[in-house]
Order: C-alpha cells, then sequence, then structure tokens
C-alpha cells in the first residue's frame, strides 16, 4: 500500500504516472491481492477449530470458534487489497484509454478511445497489439 500511496495522493502527477511505473504498479498490485487471496485460502484450509466449551452453545460462540476476531482481520485485509487492485487497474485503464499513459506518446493521440485489454496487467500493451494482430497460418495455403 505504502507504495501506491504517492498515486492515489496525487493521482496523474504523482512520480508514479510521471516516471511510466505505472503499468508496474498495476501488475505489483495484482500479484499482491493474487498471493493475499492464496494465502488467506491456505490459511482457512489449515487452521484447526478452536475448541468450545461445554456450557458455550449460542450461535455466537460456535461462530466465534469457527471464526475469530483474527481471521475477520485478515477478511478486511483482503477486501482492503483487492480494492486497492481494482482502484490501480481503473485508473491505469482510464488514462491509457484516453491515450494519456505512457507520458510522452504523440499527443495525435490524446483523446481518441482506444480499447484496453485485461491482458496488459501480465504483458505490455505493445505485446498486445502485437497478438492482435498475429494471424494463425492455414495448412491448406
Amino acid at each position: 500500500f505504502a507504495m501506491l500511496m504517492p498515486l492515489f495522493a496525487m493521482g496523474g502527477s504523482s512520480c508514479i504516472v510521471q516516471k511510466g511505473f505505472l503499468g508496474n504498479a498495476v501488475t505489483l498490485s495484482v500479484s499482491m491481492a493474487f498471493l493475499q487471496l492464496c494465502t488467506t485460502g491456505m490459511y482457512m484450509l489449515i487452521e484447526p477449530p478452536r475448541p468450545l466449551g461445554a456450557d458455550h452453545k449460542s450461535i455466537f460462540d460456535v461462530g466465534e470458534a469457527v471464526i475469530g476476531v483474527w481471521d475477520l482481520m485478515l477478511f478486511g485485509s483482503v477486501g482492503f487489497q483487492l480494492g486497492l487492485c481494482s482502484s490501480t487497474w481503473q485508473f491505469y485503464k482510464e488514462l491509457r484509454r484516453h491515450g494519456l499513459y505512457p507520458i510522452g506518446v504523440s499527443m495525435n493521440h490524446v483523446g481518441q478511445l482506444r480499447q484496453i485489454s485485461p491482458a496488459e496487467v501480465l504483458c505490455d500493451a505493445e505485446d498486445i497489439d502485437a497478438m492482435n494482430e498475429w494471424k494463425v497460418l492455414s495448412c491448406d495455403a
């Protein structure tokens, strides 16, 4: 979160955008969200249930034995991470869609709406364009 703070505090004038690191920030944010989801899933699978006393039969006691306060904090952290990931992606997508990112691109493309592929999370935009132009050669030719 601390690495993305300048982006959300200053927006398009942040050093992340100005130096061309927004694509890397999106990839980092998606990677962190994915890893946190995986570790939360593993924690929920491995964690043993807490013992429940004989005199505690209310639904709240049973619920706390299954899912405790720390588990809820972990779920909240995952939710926060997913929100951060979504916000970073939307910021990137809108800047790219309107031709404002990467910085230094010809001003002729500014304002022309473009399609942004979700695969840009993992690959550079130029690689995505090359994959879209690739044609499968038929064996008949």
